[in-house]
């Protein structure tokens, strides 16, 4: 399952179901996570939420990333925390990494 949001641009986001097992969901973002998206993301995310109590989301296809973006990550890692639940961030970009790491936030997301 595919879904996505595309702006006036060109630029969106998509955000696929790889793999549901036993013990959690696997998700892969692709595009830009930003002001038009993040609702996007933050909707798929709680979604799968309610299927595992484990969400897998691989970062690697995410070309933009802004501060709206980081915010629906933290946002989606406080909320699975609070209800005893894993929010894993795989393999994240470039850009990813680079805004986590400017800000401070790789604790707060687990991300090494």
């Amino acid at each position: 399952m595919t879904t996505g949001d595309f702006d006036a641009l060109g630029a969106g986001l998509s955000v696929s179901r790889i793999r549901v097992s036993e013990d959690a969901v696997s998700l892969a973002v692709r595009g830009d996570i930003d002001l038009a998206t993040a609702p996007r993301l933050v909707s798929e995310v709680t979604a799968a939420q309610r299927i595992r109590d484990t969400v897998r989301v691989d970062l690697s296809g995410v070309q933009f990333i802004d501060v709206i973006g980081l915010r629906a990550l933290l946002l989606l890692a406080g909320q699975a925390q609070r209800a005893g639940r894993r929010f894993v961030l795989e393999e994240p970009s470039v850009p990813v990494r680079r805004l986590v790491a400017i800000t401070g936030t790789a604790e707060q997301l687990g991300v090494r």
